[in-house]
């Protein structure tokens, strides 16, 4: 969910060698707009956002039991 008053997206990305590959982008979406996405296999699935850059806005979902050692390029 988008609380904020700017635009934002989510891109797939492996910036860790522990990342699961995956091709994903959601598309623009604005304050009080959300983007849903169901991960049905184990991994680590690291995103960014394209308008923000990695340096400044990035994640991970960890799904299973799954680590991720290493910190994010945005922390």
């Amino acid at each position: 969910m988008n609380r904020g008053p700017y635009v934002h997206n989510v891109k797939s990305a492996t910036c860790h060698d522990a990342a699961t590959p995956w091709e994903y982008f959601s598309g623009n979406y604005g304050e009080g707009e959300s983007e849903t996405d169901t991960f049905r296999r184990p991994g680590v699935y690291e995103d960014f956002c394209t308008v923000h850059g990695t340096a400044t806005m990035c994640g991970a979902v960890l799904v299973g039991n799954v680590t991720l050692e290493e910190p994010l390029p945005c922390e």
